[in-house]
């Protein structure tokens, strides 16, 4: 059975018998900014999410902040072990996103194959076993170009031509509560060791970024000068400036900085990738 842990703002839920199997969840929220969130359950009614909207994959397409998001999440597991995930990247390219993972929290490199042609685009993927291959079917919704497409792929990193859809879709999203909102996505029944260990990774990283807090409240200026790195910020010769006049004392405070930036430049995101 299920026991209800209050910490803090967090609820968590633990089992003080642990199941052989449950039920994973994965979706995204929040216009595909969350990343790829998971949650879990015992019976498929009652749901429970791994974190508060954590994120165990982040898209790398695009530039920051306003490219980098996961729309309709379609992860599957090979007869291997091996998980994938494929997604659309939003709806005005012609490029599908993939990714694989041995755990669900430590991914390999991410792989955009162009699959149309404009203006067509690529709208809920979904992966079917068809002999040897995977068959990988979407929806195009683009102006002139609208219908369901398919390729074939014995590993997503050869592809063969895009073709009219002949494969039956899965058709197996389906939308589940959770925390009071609904959400759209797969579900797939795992071993609870998967999601032990994707809890156990939540709590990890949740123990790492405090850590990190504490050192950006230590050298915040330091913490901002990464993001110049990392983040495509507008002007970046202008915010290196900037930060370089408040690391030696002949600037603003590092808060009134950031909004002297936000001004100057309004279209600008300040989001770590």
């Amino acid at each position: 059975f299920l026991l209800l842990l209050a910490t803090g703002s967090e609820v968590k839920a633990t089992i003080s018998v642990q199941p052989d199997s449950v039920y994973l969840f994965a979706y995204s929220r929040d216009d595909g900014r969350s990343g790829l969130n998971l949650a879990w359950s015992v019976d498929r009614q009652e749901w429970h999410a791994i974190g508060d909207a954590f994120t165990f994959l982040f898209s790398d397409f695009g530039t920051c902040g306003g490219q980098k998001r996961i729309f309709d999440p379609y992860l599957f597991q090979e007869e291997s072990g091996r998980w994938r995930a494929v997604w659309s990247l939003n709806d005005t390219v012609q490029q599908l996103a993939h990714a694989s993972s041995e755990n669900l929290y430590e991914w390999k490199p991410q792989s955009y194959p162009v699959v149309m042609e404009a203006p067509a685009n690529v709208q809920n993927p979904e992966v079917s076993r068809v002999g040897g291959d995977f068959v990988v079917s979407w929806e195009s919704h683009g102006t002139g170009k609208s219908g369901v497409f398919q390729l074939r792929t014995a590993d997503f990193t050869h592809y063969g031509p895009t073709t009219p859809a002949t494969v039956t879709r899965e058709g197996d999203r389906e939308t589940v509560g959770l925390n009071g909102a609904e959400h759209t996505g797969v579900v797939r029944r795992v071993a609870w060791e998967l999601v032990d260990g994707l809890i156990k990774h939540y709590e990890w990283t949740k123990f790492h970024n405090a850590e990190r807090a504490e050192t950006m409240a230590e050298d915040p200026i330091r913490y901002w000068e990464q993001m110049v790195q990392t983040c495509h910020l507008g002007n970046r010769t202008y915010v290196k400036s900037k930060l370089s006049e408040a690391r030696a004392g002949t600037g603003q405070t590092l808060y009134g900085l950031i909004l002297e930036i936000i001004a100057d430049h309004p279209n600008i995101e300040l989001v770590e990738a």
